[in-house]
């Protein structure tokens, strides 16, 4: 399979993404956003949307972000897969059909998503692990598309993951792809975002601390989650 990955910061990249890419034997290639270029539909099979700190409706200051929209509706309609990531995730809801909207707070540590009863029967999210704790980092959210299917939620953020196209379009507002060297490197870069007091925002320290504990079970989530995308393709 060929994965195409749409960075939009340096420091969020697709980390244990690219390990499941290398393990399967798939070809993974990247572009910025910042940049404008993006591959021929022709040339990919998954795009993987990632994560950064700006904002998924901010085109003031990411002009950008009209180019990236617009050749991820074309996408969708050429029928490649799509799975979006925290900031990934909000763009490509509002591709969809939905809408970015601040959240009621900052959701910033490990906690666990809920499976919903949608999620029991999804192609996708079937057998994902209710009640993992995933990694967290964002102040906003989205309304779900017009025919895309909840699947996961938390206490604090209802909207955590959809499934819309038989599960060719899949967003997921947290985070399975971190390491805790990611994870790090992103503190270093965001660490000012920990200024935001709340009940779902934890320290720095804390974070580090509980990574070496969640990213085992975040990475098999994940390679599940991935080979259930690979295998709908195969079967289209």
């Amino acid at each position: 399979m060929r994965i195409h990955v749409i960075r939009h910061v340096p420091f969020e990249g697709p980390e244990l993404i690219a390990e499941w890419a290398e393990a399967r034997g798939h070809t993974l290639g990247e572009s910025f956003a910042l940049t404008e270029e993006y591959p021929r539909f022709d040339e990919v099979d998954l795009v993987a949307v990632m994560g950064g700190p700006m904002a998924a409706d901010d085109h003031d200051s990411n002009p950008w972000l009209s180019a990236e929209k617009r050749y991820l509706n074309r996408a969708v309609s050429q029928g490649v897969s799509i799975l979006g990531v925290c900031l990934g995730a909000q763009i490509l809801a509002e591709v969809a059909g939905g809408r970015v909207c601040r959240n009621i707070g900052s959701e910033i540590g490990w906690f666990p998503v809920n499976a919903t009863e949608a999620a029991e029967t999804d192609p996708v999210f079937s057998a994902f692990p209710d009640g993992l704790a995933v990694g967290h980092w964002h102040g906003d959210t989205f309304d779900l598309p017009a025919g895309a299917r909840p699947m996961l939620s938390s206490e604090a953020t209802p909207n955590q993951a959809f499934s819309l196209a038989g599960g060719r379009l899949v967003g997921l507002q947290f985070h399975l792809e971190w390491t805790a060297e990611g994870l790090e490197q992103l503190i270093a870069e965001c660490g000012e975002d920990f200024a935001a007091a709340g009940r779902y925002v934890t320290s720095p320290d804390e974070m580090l601390n509980q990574a070496d504990q969640n990213v085992p079970a975040c990475r098999e989530a994940l390679y599940a989650l991935l080979d259930s995308i690979e295998g709908l393709r195969g079967a289209q």
